[in-house]
């Protein structure tokens, strides 16, 4: 009992020193993915987005006409037969 506590306990100072370890790597690692980010962003086409989001609702809205329009000939259909 006395080598398993004894290994009990190195195993959770050996895990406080790994989290101690992170803790002071992570806001390196936060700061570096920060700037990364920044830098990838300012790579988009801010223009050719807003110009590709507008033909998007506008495919959408067409589709969406063209649905209605084929559910409204069928009816037409039924009505007339």
């Amino acid at each position: 009992m006395t080598i398993a506590t004894a290994l009990f306990h190195r195993l959770s100072l050996a895990a406080a020193a790994g989290c101690l370890c992170l803790e002071a790597v992570h806001p390196v690692s936060q700061e570096s993915y920060k700037s990364t980010l920044s830098t990838r962003e300012q790579q988009f086409n801010t223009d050719l987005i807003s110009q590709l989001k507008g033909e998007n609702v506008r495919i959408d809205l067409a589709k969406q006409l063209l649905r209605n329009h084929m559910a409204l000939s069928q009816i037409f259909d039924i009505i007339v037969v």
